[in-house]
């Protein structure tokens, strides 16, 4: 299997937003407060965060209402938040084949990094289980030169709109799936002029929301990691993939774009050679799922496509939403 090499870097959004409210089930997440009873003293929480239960069933003071009884009833004071960055967010562009060609435990190689010293998101909470938001990024330098989105200010690096949806990580924990809304659905853009390269990010990504389980907190994290292999961590627990199947699909993808390009060489068609290479190389790993994942396009100087991945932790700000999770 060939090994993929590219010199190159990553840079999404460390995904923010307001708190969140999530169940068991992915389906019946939603956004909601702590309201005051009404009548009064017929809830079943003792305080105005919701998370101490009333020893009596129904004489509580307090009581969780969802999102959109929320929205009727005019109980949500506000929707938009702002954060910023905890320590220094990392953006790195990964060969999956690791130091040695294929195996599942191999680590993916670092190829190429980005790191921007301030985050400044801001954004709305737009439904029961939605926000849009954008963010900026200053300070940025990518393998020792300033970074920055065509148009922005030097060393500045500003996303595409960005959209997320509530996602169930595992039974205890619940994040966010994260899409871009830019071009063909792009996160981000920028360039590096010194290494005359300009980047793109595609795809989404799972970030865990941590601060606000099972009680109401007007100030939360996002939190994106890599994982021991050097890919996203938690981007494979909401399907049906785990990070060692995530990396078998990474280097299937890359070993059947070179096997296609070979046959299309040979002066076969396009579907001729699709066909061709899957009777060779079989169904992709996990097949038909596949992992929720970045991957950073990288154009001028060098060309190649890459896994993303990002490390970073932000802090937001907002209304006093919460994560119900039984």
């Amino acid at each position: 299997m060939k090994r993929f090499k590219v010199l190159g870097l990553c840079l999404v959004a460390v995904f923010a937003l307001s708190a969140l409210i999530g169940t068991a089930s992915s389906s019946a997440i939603e956004y909601s407060i702590c309201a005051k009873a009404n009548p009064k003293n017929t809830g079943n929480y003792t305080a105005k965060n919701c998370e101490a239960a009333s020893k009596v069933v129904g004489t509580g003071k307090y009581e969780i209402m969802g999102y959109e009884a929320a929205e009727t009833a005019k109980l949500i004071k506000k929707h938009a938040f702002k954060g910023k960055n905890v320590g220094t967010p990392k953006n790195i562009i990964v060969n999956p084949f690791g130091e040695k060609a294929g195996g599942p435990k191999e680590p993916a190689k670092t190829e190429g990094s980005t790191e921007c010293l301030k985050e400044k998101p801001e954004g709305t909470v737009t439904g029961p289980k939605t926000t849009t938001w954008k963010t900026k990024y200053q300070k940025c330098i990518g393998n020792g030169v300033p970074c920055n989105t065509t148009g922005a200010k030097a060393e500045t690096i500003e996303t595409d709109q960005l959209e997320s949806t509530l996602a169930q990580l595992s039974p205890t924990r619940v994040g966010i799936r994260v899409k871009g809304l830019g071009p063909g659905g792009r996160l981000a853009q920028y360039e590096c002029p010194l290494l005359k390269i300009n980047i793109e990010v595609y795809g989404e990504v799972l970030a865990e929301q941590t601060g606000n389980n099972n009680i109401t907190n007007k100030k939360t994290n996002a939190v994106v990691k890599g994982g021991p292999l050097n890919l996203q961590s938690d981007l494979y627990e909401n399907e049906s993939h785990t990070e060692e199947t995530g990396k078998a699909y990474f280097e299937w993808g890359f070993a059947f774009e070179a096997c296609v390009k070979e046959e299309l060489e040979k002066g076969k068609t396009k579907a001729e050679a699709e066909g061709a290479c899957f009777g060779k190389l079989g169904p992709y790993p996990g097949f038909p799922a596949k992992p929720i994942t970045l991957i950073s396009v990288v154009s001028g100087a060098i060309n190649a496509k890459a896994p993303a991945v990002q490390n970073g932790v932000t802090e937001n700000k907002g209304e006093a939403f919460m994560i119900s999770n039984p």
